[in-house]
């Protein structure tokens, strides 16, 4: 799946980080999710900004998974500790 420009800008888009962050995160912190020392799995990982969010909480880990290629490039850009990523089929972990 690839997205067209128009998408691949709004899910760059600082109000579709801010969902991301008080709506989506912010809504799991506040039915009582705690990541902290969980093993986290997110399908869907997209540009990681949601990875950055979650790396603050402290989770045992983080695997991230994406079927764009593009997204998941950036994702990996950020060299968040103690993420990985995984690609059809291959991982992408941060060295160690």
């Amino acid at each position: 799946m690839k997205l067209s420009l128009r998408e691949y800008d709004a899910m760059q888009s600082g109000w579709r980080k801010w969902i991301n962050e008080h709506m989506e995160i912010g809504g799991f912190k506040a039915w009582g999710t705690d990541f902290t020392g969980k093993d986290i799995l997110e399908v869907g990982c997209g540009s990681g900004y949601s990875v950055s969010l979650i790396v603050r909480e402290h989770p045992g880990s983080y695997t991230g998974m994406d079927i764009m290629p593009e997204q998941m490039e950036k994702a990996e850009e950020l060299r968040l500790p103690g993420a990985r990523f995984v690609r059809r089929g291959r991982d992408r972990s941060e060295p160690a």
